[in-house]
């Protein structure tokens, strides 16, 4: 259930501070720069948080741990909120009242359906890899593999921001999320926990890159005034993904095995793929000002 809310909980708080870059950081290098730090940094803390929760506060109460997990949000969202770019920020005057909002614009309704599809991997990983693990007799090395998992993203994450944007963002995001669909399937291969660490590196690698990539994106997508919705509606659809890869991969583990699972699912990011290149040229090339 905790994890139920913070779940909730994510999608306002982030696009709103996702928002604020473009605001704060007007050079679009340094803006990619950002995008990647801020994706570093979180997967920081989904890897060390809940050690730190776990161990810390949690083995001497379970009650404790919630109150801790309750006080850093609020803390992080007052200290937020108490910016002078926070509390100075004023939405777009020219923006238009409908009720469509940011899916108004084509090119976020793609971003949105490509990671509702992308999303299913993350959430067959989550069930497979335990039942993948059952097989071998080590369930209890599921969190140390999930932490390889977070090692991949967060070290691609560091390599992407020195690399800079791309030149043509479309294309490289249909690319990673080539690398996103293969390499999330491949992990159903896995037969040791050895194996599945690797392949869980491997497919972390394609998570902090996709997600800089889409956000540098977001920035000319989105209708005018519309920003902060806009990356609500993409958190929504991955959220909807996770949970859908969730519910179907129980059901597929269940009915066949853990590793038809994750090629099943993972697959979603391949679809996904197909369809960022199939709108490459159209919606999304499209201009924010739509």
């Amino acid at each position: 259930a905790a994890s139920a809310v913070a779940g909730a909980a994510q999608p306002p708080t982030g696009a709103c501070m996702r928002a604020l870059w473009p605001v704060l950081v007007k050079d679009p290098d340094r803006r990619h720069a950002a995008y990647s730090l801020e994706s570093v940094a979180l997967e920081v803390v989904y890897m060390f948080g809940p050690v730190v929760i776990v161990a810390g506060v949690g083995s001497w109460s379970t009650v404790g741990a919630l109150l801790v997990c309750a006080g850093c949000e609020l803390t992080g969202s007052y200290a937020f909120s108490f910016m002078r770019a926070s509390r100075t920020w004023r939405p777009d005057g020219q923006r238009a009242a409908d009720v469509l909002g940011a899916l108004r614009g084509s090119g976020v309704r793609v971003l949105v359906a490509a990671f509702l599809l992308a999303g299913m991997a993350i959430g067959a990983i989550e069930v497979a890899v335990p039942a993948l693990l059952d097989e071998t007799g080590q369930r209890d090395l599921t969190g140390l593999l999930f932490g390889f998992w977070g090692i991949g993203s967060m070290a691609a994450g560091v390599a992407v921001g020195r690399a800079g944007p791309g030149k043509d963002p479309p294309r490289r995001l249909a690319l990673l999320l080539v690398v996103w669909g293969a390499a999330h399937a491949a992990v159903g291969l896995g037969s040791s926990p050895l194996s599945i660490a690797l392949l869980l590196l491997v497919a972390g690698s394609a998570i902090s890159p996709t997600f800089v990539c889409q956000n540098g994106m977001l920035d000319k997508l989105a209708p005018r005034g519309t920003l902060t919705e806009a990356f609500t509606w993409i958190s929504t659809g991955l959220i909807g993904g996770i949970a859908l890869g969730s519910a179907f991969g129980g059901t597929i583990t269940e009915a066949a095995s853990p590793g038809t699972a994750m090629l099943v699912l993972g697959s979603g990011g391949l679809v996904a793929a197909v369809l960022v290149g199939l709108t490459a040229s159209g919606p999304l090339r499209a201009s924010s000002a739509a």
